[in-house]
């Protein structure tokens, strides 16, 4: 206001001056003129924002924020709570990380781990970039800029972490599920409501029977519940056999699944070679397809298992507050991604602690 005081009298002067003599250059001259008198204003104005808002992140200088203060002093179900992951395995994620991330992490305005540490946070809550912000003690804009550029960075390693068993892994997987017979892995679909945002005429295919716009997720877990195979496509109003029909796996299924063993899917998948589902409703049931349908319906509960877990994990899933496709596409990648990195180090994890044990 104070700049917008000094500046107009000038212009106004400049306006109602009618004599020839008055130029453009006469204006600029003034004005620096003025600047220059109010020089030690201007640079006590420049402290005082220097004071606040000192940080390249938009966070205060000298200010402590709840995670840099507590972060270190969480007990492990403290922090677990909030990350959804231990201390150790999110160390491991940084590392991880680290080595995959293209740009210098020493010169990043964010310190990289707690880069890790806002994704995790952001994606395993409902809260808004604001509150997320002031916990992590940075502007929401940062908060928003990090969550898409860490959500990037794991959805680029999805191939490391998200892996069809080759026909050796099959035969140890089927060994696995006594419930039903050389099945390695169980299909379902699950739809995802996003911004209303995206309501225009491109993205008018995304609008289901009950006007909510949706994208879904197609995903093939083993029965450990890690996935081994994920789409992301539009949904819409199409049916699942229509999602399904659109992903590569409906082409690749007879390359990728040893003949003798198969997949599970409902009765909203087609019947293949290797997808089985289950008998249609209707007519006699003899006991031999009751004992089917049971134990088919039985071992489908691996991929319930597997999708609550993500969505539960990684609340923000549930409503994708985003207004592009492609980055409602990435954000549920990064979720599986970091669903499977949980599931596998959990794995290792308790693997060493029984080999300690063993020692002792």
């Amino acid at each position: 206001m104070y700049l917008l005081t000094m500046v107009d009298p000038l212009i106004l002067d400049f306006f109602l001056d009618n004599e020839s003599v008055t130029t453009v250059n006469r204006v600029v001259t003034d004005t620096v003129m003025s600047m220059v008198e109010n020089d030690e204003f201007l640079k006590e104005w420049d402290n005082d924002i220097k004071r606040d808002f000192d940080n390249e992140d938009g966070s205060k200088s000298g200010y402590i924020s709840p995670y840099d203060s507590t972060v270190s002093t969480l007990t492990p179900k403290q922090y677990k709570d909030i990350f959804k992951m231990s201390r150790e395995i999110v160390l491991k994620l940084i590392e991880y990380l680290k080595s995959e991330c293209k740009t210098d992490v020493g010169r990043m305005i964010v310190p990289f781990e707690k880069k890790v540490h806002i994704l995790l946070y952001t994606l395993g809550s409902k809260e808004s970039f604001k509150a997320i912000g002031q916990y992590f003690g940075v502007h929401k804009s940062s908060v928003f800029t990090v969550f898409n550029e860490m959500c990037r960075l794991v959805t680029e390693c999805r191939f490391d972490y998200i892996q069809w068993p080759d026909l050796e892994e099959q035969d140890r997987l089927r060994e696995k599920v006594t419930v039903f017979p050389n099945c390695i892995g169980f299909i379902d679909i699950c739809q995802f409501h996003t911004k209303s945002a995206l309501n225009n005429p491109v993205n008018s295919h995304l609008k289901n029977k009950e006007g909510q716009y949706n994208i879904v997720l197609q995903a093939v877990c083993d029965y450990t519940l890690k996935f081994i195979d994920i789409y992301v496509g539009e949904a819409g109003d199409m049916r699942d056999m229509q999602v399904y029909y659109d992903s590569p796996l409906s082409v690749e299924i007879e390359n990728l699944v040893n003949p003798e063993n198969h997949i599970l899917g409902d009765s909203n998948f087609p019947l293949k070679m290797n997808l089985m589902t289950p008998f249609k409703h209707g007519g006699h049931t003899s006991d031999v397809k009751k004992m089917y349908i049971k134990a088919h319906s039985k071992a489908r509960i691996y991929i319930r298992k597997a999708l609550n877990r993500l969505t539960t994990t990684f609340k923000r899933v549930k409503f994708l507050d985003v207004k592009k496709f492609e980055m409602a596409t990435i954000i549920l990648c990064a979720a599986c991604v970091l669903h499977n990195f949980i599931i596998i180090h959990e794995k290792d994890t308790k693997r060493d602690q029984a080999e300690s044990d063993t020692q002792r």
